[in-house]
């Protein structure tokens, strides 16, 4: 379902009971308090009577009521109180406790959109509450205490989040809960401590926006005025629409993120991705085109028959951005179908934004701070995995003084742009947050920082767009959400600080900026080639010598990639050991960079915290009629038999992690070698996908089948076919008649 336009939010805020001492301030609302479309109206200590004449008169669309969430006091620290319930003022001007039925009572047929309460409620009041006034109801339940670090913390990136007018309250909801599981995530007896997390009643989904959310296109002009009919999709209104590719070179961009060094692990530095991932979807998932051009160079690797086109955006905050679109010459060139295919696309590749946890072997980095990052609050370092694309639309989204989504996760640089939003007060609250959470900080010396000069062109670097590493392709149709994968150990080594180390700046220097046609905006740097096996070595130093901005960079040798494989000498894949197989792959891959594959780093891709389990995936896929066979179950089957799975892990979106490590690393070699791809026969019936795609493998026998070509499939014994994943074993009728004859006997 598509995220619905949203109208400017009309807010209420009530500061009931001991939060109405925050005179003059409207406390987390504050957030939204400077946005001309957006009207807020706050109550300080009203009674129950006042505060159903406000709703009545003022008609909000989110009602904010607070009764005892401390202000932080930046003098001597946190208070860590937890939330007080409802109080509302008597007919004597004194608060008092009111029972929560009077409440639901009082908002009875409010039409509110979301109703936030930061103050202890029983959840059957919250349901009530729902069921009576608002579609949306964020609260704190009664039953779990939570601190008053917590809800601020929660509350602010809330409302940061609803600064953007497409964000849905369950968008924001998903957003305010990992700023407080980056930022509150505590420990104990070594493990990771989850803080205690609002809770949502609404319809929506409070998960991180993915494809699903890019408004519906309705009908398309194209062509001299004809209207295309998307009704059935765009695949079908559309030919050629699946061959649309995005051309996004990767890009390594480090962030700065305000928090103490024990900050860094695994856990939290997962829920900063899922985070970030979150503030790019909604950025470009409505982006707009605002023109196109040819780009300056062809890239030389597109099909027979397609061009590309560099497409001008701009995002959902105004910033603008630019990206390459590769497709069939009939489609890249109309404008309204490009406009949607690129949405679609950037979604996709926003979804691969991923985090890195440092190697063992590399020290934590300290924390650093400097009065022109993140207010001055200790920060530290920490790599992301990207394309050029997003990292230059978040050093743009960094410059403007109004984007909060950034300030509220507490990242206060990318790649080298300070965040202009943050304010000394926040400096001082996230420093608070921080102590509260972890042993205290001593607050290192202050170092030079040399800020970016103004007047930089924005936008996404573009140098080397057509030889530098390239992320797979990613068909246009229903996309997973992308997984969570880790930079190889050799990223970090030149960033870790060790004690004893001279200070280094925490923002590099200015450098002249380079000719439009080397850079078209600073976008991060180019990453070695994990994700596409068409880049070879000249490609790789050519991209390298761009984003590092080496003035004195010779220019990279040419080595072309080899137009043929060499010979295979593994035996057949039923056959064949791992490391065959790795010996195998690695001289092919080799062979086709035209560059030699350390066999000591071999692949150099983690998943899941684990080094890339190429054996078992290729085996996996190749056992199911290959990558373009038939409906491949990645999460449930595939990755449950890869050394990557874990019973609990951290990833979202796996299956379309697998997917693009097997085209950036398998397909090609898939393609060299159909012999190794079975064509699926069903136990069953004996045909293949002419009678179905619900193939299913018997996890006693490893034999496949249809699973409605099982009796107990049929008869609805077996439950529904989705049901079936890693945590659910499936036994065909022949293992499962074995073992009750074994039983009896």
């Amino acid at each position: 379902m598509a995220a619905p336009p949203r109208r400017p939010w009309k807010v209420l805020a009530a500061f009931c009971g001991a939060s109405a001492v925050q005179a003059g301030g409207l406390g987390p609302v504050q957030e939204l308090a400077d946005i001309a479309e957006i009207r807020v109206h706050a109550l300080r200590n009203p009674s129950l009577q006042e505060l159903t004449r406000a709703v009545q008169t003022q008609q909000p669309s989110l009602l904010y009521l607070s009764s005892g969430l401390q202000v932080v006091d930046t003098n001597s620290g946190i208070d860590n109180i937890s939330l007080r319930p409802l109080e509302f003022k008597d007919t004597k001007d004194k608060s008092k406790a009111v029972d929560p039925q009077e409440v639901v009572a009082a908002l009875d047929d409010a039409g509110l959109d979301t109703l936030l309460i930061d103050a202890k409620l029983p959840e059957n009041s919250a349901e009530k509450l729902r069921a009576a006034s608002a579609r949306n109801v964020v609260f704190w339940s009664s039953t779990q205490p939570a601190a008053a670090v917590a809800v601020a913390v929660a509350s602010r990136a809330f409302f940061a989040a609803l600064r953007e007018p497409s964000v849905t309250a369950a968008e924001a909801f998903h957003l305010a809960t990992q700023a407080l599981r980056i930022q509150c995530l505590g420990e104990r007896k070594g493990k990771a401590q989850p803080p205690v997390l609002p809770q949502l009643l609404s319809s929506d989904s409070a998960e991180c926006p993915d494809n699903s959310t890019i408004p519906e296109p309705g009908p398309m002009q194209v062509e001299e005025g004809r209207l295309l009919d998307t009704s059935r999709g765009m695949a079908a209104a559309v030919p050629g629409w699946v061959a649309l590719r995005l051309l996004a070179p990767a890009a390594d961009v480090r962030l700065l993120l305000a928090a103490s060094p024990t900050a860094v692990d695994s856990s939290r530095l997962g829920y900063l991705g899922e985070a970030m991932r979150a503030v790019l979807v909604v950025e470009v998932r409505a982006a707009r085109l605002t023109c196109t051009a040819a780009p300056d160079r062809v890239p030389p690797y597109l099909p027979p028959g397609s061009e590309a086109v560099r497409c001008s955006c701009r995002s959902a905050s105004g910033a603008p951005f630019s990206v390459i679109l590769g497709g069939p010459a009939e489609v890249v060139r109309e404008t309204a179908v490009v406009e949607h295919a690129v949405r679609h696309l950037l979604v996709a590749d926003a979804l691969a934004f991923s985090v890195a946890m440092p190697p063992p072997a590399v020290p934590a980095p300290l924390a650093r701070s400097s009065e022109a990052v993140a207010g001055g609050a200790p920060v530290i370092d920490v790599l992301a995995s990207t394309s050029l694309w997003a990292a230059g639309l978040l050093k743009t989204l960094a410059q403007d003084k109004g984007y909060r989504a950034l300030v509220a996760l507490g990242v206060g640089a990318i790649g080298g742009v300070a965040v202009a939003g943050w304010t000394p007060d926040d400096g001082t609250f996230a420093q608070n947050v921080a102590e509260a959470h972890f042993a205290p900080v001593r607050r290192p010396p202050l170092v030079p920082l040399t800020l970016p000069a103004q007047g930089q062109p924005y936008g996404p670097a573009m140098h080397a767009a057509f030889n530098a590493p390239q992320r797979p392709f990613v068909p246009l149709a229903a996309p997973e959400e992308a997984g969570v994968d880790v930079a190889p150990e050799q990223q970090f080594a030149d960033f870790a600080v060790k004690p004893g180390d001279e200070p280094q700046p925490l923002l590099p220097k200015t450098e002249e900026p380079p000719a439009r046609d080397e850079l078209e905006g600073d976008g991060g740097t180019a990453s070695p080639a994990q994700h596409d096996g068409a880049a070879d070595e000249g490609d790789d130093a050519a991209a390298a010598a761009a984003s590092s901005g080496a003035a004195d960079a010779s220019p990279p040798p040419d080595v072309p990639s080899s137009s043929s494989a060499p010979e295979s000498r593994r035996p057949p894949l039923q056959q064949c050991s791992e490391a065959q197989f790795l010996a195998d792959l690695r001289a092919f891959l080799s062979a086709k960079r035209g560059k030699q594959l350390d066999a000591a780093t071999f692949p150099d891709a983690v998943l899941n915290g684990i080094q890339l389990d190429l054996w078992a995936l290729y085996r996996e896929v190749a056992v199911r009629g290959g990558f373009e066979g038939s409906s491949i179950p990645w999460k449930g089957q595939v990755f449950p038999r890869m050394r990557n799975y874990t019973p609990v892990n951290n990833m979202t979106g796996v299956g379309n992690a697998l997917k693009r490590h097997y085209q950036a690393w398998l397909l090609d070699y898939e393609k060299a070698h159909p012999d190794d791809v079975v064509g699926e026969v069903c136990a069953g019936c004996a045909l293949g996908d002419d009678n179905g795609n619900d193939w299913i493998s018997c996890d006693e026998c490893s034999t496949w089948m249809h699973f409605n070509c099982d009796e107990r499939g049929k008869t609805g014994e077996l439950g529904a076919f989705e049901d079936f994943d890693e945590s659910r074993p499936f036994v065909c009728s022949g293992c499962h008649l074995s073992s009750k004859r074994q039983k009896t006997e």
